[in-house]
């Protein structure tokens, strides 16, 4: 009776475990303020500090954020175009003010490192890890 009481407790444990991982994972929140003048990151405490952190010590802010205006489908000539522009903390949020506005109709690919990881809990029971951290991305259309 104790020995089926051992495997039940090993067996819950484990369940909790895995259920953990799976609801602790959470991406970024990326999408424009309301006007659409700035990208907006929702942030959590952990990227929050980060974000301070990285904006302490002045480094590029393409390296933390970087936003890149994508081209048409029917443009042939055109080009992808970063877009510059500086980064602000507001409370919970990351604000992304671009040097120039957003143009509208355009599709634009937000990339952040801020809630990267090297997989989700799929890709490690699947041996599918990778060896760099995989930046959150989400493309978004004024």
């Amino acid at each position: 009776m104790l020995r089926y009481l051992k495997v039940v407790i090993i067996l819950m444990s484990c369940m909790s475990f895995a259920c953990h991982f799976a609801t602790s994972e959470s991406d970024v929140q990326i999408g424009f303020n309301r006007d659409s003048t700035a990208v907006l990151l929702g942030l959590d405490q952990a990227g929050r500090l980060q974000a301070q952190d990285f904006l302490k010590r002045g480094q590029d802010t393409e390296a933390l954020l970087s936003v890149v205006q994508l081209i048409d489908e029917n443009d042939s000539t055109g080009m992808e175009q970063v877009y510059p522009g500086k980064l602000e903390i507001h409370q919970d949020s990351l604000l992304f003010i671009p040097d120039q506005p957003f143009q509208r109709g355009k599709q634009y690919l937000v990339q952040t490192m801020l809630g990267s990881s090297f997989g989700t809990t799929a890709d490690v029971l699947k041996a599918e890890m990778g060896s760099a951290p995989k930046a959150q991305a989400r493309t978004l259309t004024r």
